[in-house]
């Protein structure tokens, strides 16, 4: 019979944790891609007060929102903004923080197609009009912005070649990039976010590999790289096989890719990933449990692997999140029907929320996989602060083999606990409390006596 492994958490653990950890802001790191207005014109207001409600009860400060080029310039010259300054002026008074999305194309200024609307102009220049009008928007709030959206999603939202244009699209950037910097020079550029399967052979790193390569000079015009590690199909953030590679890898993957180029990484923030729960999608979705668990497991392995910021897709469901994939990231079931009563929460929503309300007091992460002889399946992080000497433990278990839970000793001068489920440990710790290594993420709080 196998013996269980004992983890001592000792002040030197404790020590390195302050010391040699990552960092992180978690005000800062938690946000949404709320897509409150996205619906416009056909959204309620009703349905945007619902959409800024939720965002209060979970605690997120940043959500990311889509300015849309064609909303805001209806008619060639003629701007219409009041639904958007409306929008900032909650969001002011909310202490909440847009992360705008410049996109995407405008048919006024191409052939006057729905297709051209994801293109960009044919004339670059037709676009700083619109540009200027979003730094009214934002600039006496955040000066924070992200051009285009999936760039090198040819079939989605840039309908020209096989997985987009690198090319046209470093040339957009400059433009817009150009635009920004006059109009306000505190502008923090986020590069479009980069959509990526997380496979081995990797979209996102191809397309940018060739930005890089047509514009040599392209690291200058932004200041953060926006990524989008989707998961397909529906794989957990740990994954690594022929196919994927894990969450944690692939952002070394980015780290490196700046590095072999002699080149200051880029900070790096996931401004979409989600995981969906259309049982009839293609590719069918996860269960909604298995939605809270990754969505935890991917913001821990987020911040220990250096994300900066991580906005999960998305807020609320859309109508069709049964067999709709698109539908069915939300925390929340549809708000379509608001008059008829208030949509359900999914697990992930009371997921996200603990996890926001437990890591908040902490600055530092570190994985404890360094330390102690865990096997492969098995995770866990340590969490702590620089402002005092309490600690966070959250760990779970990948795959279906149970393995042996590993005890915990903690210093004579801490207590453990549970905060979600108290009673698991008590107040006094006598030294071997199991940990619980499933696939639900698991919190211990250490607290100094």
């Amino acid at each position: 019979m196998a013996r269980n492994l004992v983890l001592s958490i000792t002040s030197d653990i404790l020590d390195k944790c302050q010391k040699s950890a990552v960092d992180f802001n978690a005000e800062n790191f938690f946000g949404i891609t709320a897509r409150i207005l996205k619906d416009e014109p056909e959204v309620t207001q009703e349905q945007i007060n619902f959409r800024l409600k939720l965002l209060r009860e979970l605690n997120v400060h940043n959500f990311r929102e889509d300015f849309l080029w064609k909303m805001i310039e209806p008619q060639k010259h003629v701007f219409n903004v009041q639904n958007y300054l409306d929008l900032m002026n909650v969001a002011t008074f909310e202490d909440l923080h847009v992360l705008p999305i410049l996109a995407y194309g405008n048919s006024l200024y191409n052939s006057n197609t729905t297709q051209d609307e994801y293109r960009p102009p044919a004339h670059l220049a037709d676009i700083e009009p619109y540009i200027d009008e979003v730094v009214k928007l934002i600039s006496q709030r955040d000066s924070v912005y992200e051009i285009w959206n999936e760039p090198n999603s040819s079939f989605l939202f840039w309908k020209k070649g096989i997985l987009g244009q690198p090319k046209e699209f470093g040339d957009l950037v400059k433009v817009v990039a150009n635009r920004l910097r006059l109009k306000d020079p505190n502008a923090k550029i986020v590069l479009g976010g980069l959509f990526s399967a997380s496979t081995r052979i990797n979209v996102g790193l191809i397309f940018l590999r060739e930005l890089y390569k047509h514009h040599p000079d392209i690291h200058r015009y932004y200041d953060v790289l926006g990524w989008h590690p989707y998961r397909y199909p529906q794989s957990a953030p740990e994954t690594s096989n022929l196919w994927q590679v894990s969450l944690h890898q692939e952002m070394e993957n980015l780290r490196q890719f700046y590095l072999k180029q002699g080149l200051t990484p880029k900070p790096i923030w996931l401004t979409e990933l989600g995981w969906h729960t259309a049982e009839k999608g293609f590719p069918p979705g996860v269960s909604p449990k298995d939605q809270a668990d990754y969505l935890v497991r991917s913001h821990i392995t987020a911040l220990a692997s250096g994300v900066e910021r991580y906005y999960w897709y998305r807020l609320v469901d859309g109508p069709n999140s049964r067999y709709n994939l698109e539908d069915a990231f939300g925390l929340y079931q549809s708000d379509h029907q608001l008059s008829q009563g208030e949509p359900a929460a999914k697990p992930s929503f009371y997921a996200y929320k603990n996890m926001i309300h437990l890591v908040s007091p902490f600055n530092k992460i570190i994985d404890l996989k360094k330390y102690f002889p865990l096997a492969r399946a098995q995770h866990l992080f340590l969490l702590c602060s620089d402002r005092n000497l309490d600690f966070l433990l959250i760990n779970w278990q990948t795959g279906g083999v149970k393995f042996n839970d590993p005890s915990i000793l903690v210093p004579e001068n801490y207590h453990l606990e549970n905060p979600l489920v108290p009673e698991k440990f008590g107040d006094e710790n006598e030294g071997g409390e199991e940990l619980q290594f499933t696939s639900e993420p698991a919190y211990t709080l250490g607290g100094y006596r």
